[in-house]
């Protein structure tokens, strides 16, 4: 699970960068063309440090992301428990949704990191760290835990999304502090 759900969200990085701007027509991709269009990645992962820092811009960049990859994750892990249509497509909609803003978090990001290779490490490695904590509490919990996140943002306007990165953002930058 953890290497299909890593293979997901370096499919999700390379389909947020094709996709369409907002209010243009989405292209009928799917994930297959998207993972097939991907090489297999096995150096090591990096990671951002807790202490690293980090400007109020990437900062929001990395909270974007990491929330795009807990929606895909919960997209992918819970449909029995939310019940709710077909979740990956919701996810999909969302990604459409917000291309620009999430597309603009990748290039903020992939600059701080060093390029689209180092990203990409890096988004897989949001994604391995969410499919551990489902491996950790289970997927009935993991999937409570995510619910109330996922049904409010699934289909958030772009401010309402823009407006929960920057929350967000800035509750880790008082527990972190400022540089």
């Amino acid at each position: 699970m953890v290497r299909t759900l890593a293979a997901f969200a370096v499919a999700a990085s390379a389909l947020v960068l094709t996709l369409p701007a907002a209010g243009q027509q989405a292209g009928d991709g799917n994930r297959e063309s998207a993972l097939s269009a991907l090489s297999a990645l096995g150096a090591a992962l990096p990671s951002m440090e807790a202490g690293e820092c980090l400007s109020q811009e990437q900062l929001e960049a990395r909270q974007a992301l990491q929330i795009h990859t807990e929606l895909m994750v919960a997209s992918l892990t819970c449909p029995q428990a939310y019940r709710s249509g077909d979740l990956y497509q919701q996810y999909r909609s969302f990604t459409v949704t917000h291309a620009d803003r999430i597309r603009q978090a990748q290039r903020r990001l992939e600059a701080a990191i060093g390029g689209q290779q180092a990203f990409d490490l890096y988004r897989t490695d949001l994604a391995n760290a969410e499919a551990q904590l489902v491996a950790e509490l289970s997927i009935g919990t993991y999937c409570a835990m995510r619910q109330s996140r996922f049904n409010s943002l699934i289909a958030a306007t772009p401010d309402g999304f823009d407006g929960y990165v920057e929350e967000v953002a800035a509750r880790q930058r008082l527990r972190l502090g400022n540089c």
